[in-house]
């Protein structure tokens, strides 16, 4: 009898001890940051995510793992509008906001406010290198991943997002300059923590 009762203790702190384990492993991490791999059913052509194992950071190093892709439209070579390619920039809300998408631009590198990333060709976007596959509870998988850097210059007091704008670039026929399209993006919310660091986090609200 003495044996059963200790053997039934044993097993109810290994149910405990399992329980607790379930219990962390489905709230992770509370201070990581994760962004965009639940859509929650907004879908755009062009998606972003990010990761991170921390919030916080230094306003100079706020380096993370950006996840990006999705489907590229493709148009037949005699339609007016020509597909360059997609575009790749790190900016805060104000600038993105001034965006003039029916003027042409000279340079897409050189947008004003945008800090340009970097330019994917329509052929290489569309290699299967930057596929995304979208389950049907919208779990948001990436194909493409790389780690940067975001500017310092984005972080801007008295304002509290920023984001990895994804614009579709492109020319029309018979006129000269590019065009932009806003295509999708990821948008990520700071706050200052004192004059030289930040915390990031989930938006409420998105610009992109």
């Amino acid at each position: 009898m003495k044996y059963s009762h200790s053997l039934q203790k044993l097993l109810w702190s290994i149910i405990a001890i399992t329980l607790s384990l379930c219990f962390l492993s489905a709230c992770g991490n509370p201070s990581a940051l994760e962004i965009g791999f639940d859509r929650g059913g907004r879908l755009p052509s062009l998606m972003g995510a990010v990761k991170s194992d921390h919030t916080d950071f230094d306003i100079n190093d706020v380096t993370l793992d950006f996840y990006f892709g999705g489907v590229a439209d493709e148009y037949p070579p005699d339609h007016e509008r020509i597909s360059v390619g997609v575009a790749l920039y790190f900016c805060n809300e104000e600038a993105y906001s001034a965006l003039e998408l029916d003027t042409p631009y000279s340079d897409y590198q050189t947008l004003g406010g945008l800090h340009f990333i970097k330019f994917i060709s329509t052929e290489e976007f569309n290699s299967g290198n930057y596929e995304v596959d979208v389950s049907s509870w919208f779990k948001v998988s990436f194909t493409h991943c790389e780690t940067m850097t975001v500017p310092s210059e984005v972080f801007i007091e008295g304002n509290d997002h920023f984001g990895l704008a994804m614009l579709d670039i492109y020319c029309l026929k018979d006129q000269t300059g590019y065009y932009v399209s806003c295509a999708g993006g990821l948008e990520i919310k700071y706050e200052f923590l004192d004059a030289q660091s930040v915390r990031l986090s989930k938006p409420a609200h998105v610009f992109l």
